[in-house]
């Protein structure tokens, strides 16, 4: 059932962009992989990030650091990790608040749209 949730992270632009057939195999591995990562819709933007429902405290969480990222990347399989390098100077925490139903601002921002923030 969809309902409007709440999700933290950190995207950071990837060095080299992934094509829509490259972006789709990657996130699948990554979900396979149990990865809290995934490649924006452009393949553009790596985010990490965790959702909760948007009732109660939340805490910060270690997914929004840049460290807790770049430690991820270094935990997966060697062919994953060589497609997932990232500009480390150009990452930045998110927050977003959003209904489930449809797709998240998150995965649908584009590089330009990020650059300009």
């Amino acid at each position: 059932m969809s309902e409007t949730v709440c999700t933290k992270g950190i995207m950071a632009e990837l060095k080299i962009p992934l094509s829509d057939e490259d972006r789709d195999d990657i996130n699948e591995e990554l979900y396979v992989f149990g990865s809290n990562l995934n490649i924006n819709y452009e393949g553009t933007l790596l985010i990490q990030s965790e959702t909760t429902d948007i009732y109660g405290i939340a805490w910060n969480s270690p997914a929004l650091y840049r460290d807790t990222m770049l430690e991820e990347i270094k935990n997966l399989p060697e062919s994953l990790r060589d497609k997932l390098d990232i500009k480390e100077e150009t990452s930045k925490t998110f927050s977003e608040v959003w209904y489930n139903g449809g797709d998240s601002e998150h995965s649908t921002i584009t590089l330009e749209e990020f650059k300009k923030i």
